[in-house]
């Protein structure tokens, strides 16, 4: 039983980890927007 949690708990962080094309291109737009987008985004 001990291995099977393990093996689910392994999937699970596999399934929920965030790809790193995604990240890159959150950091690149990031650098691209202006400051009153910024202020809106916060202010929401």
């Amino acid at each position: 039983m001990g291995k099977i949690l393990r093996w689910l708990q392994e999937r699970v962080k596999l399934w929920t980890k965030p790809g790193t094309s995604g990240l890159i291109i959150g950091a690149l737009s990031y650098l691209t927007r202006s400051h009153t987008d910024l202020v809106v985004e916060n202010a929401l």
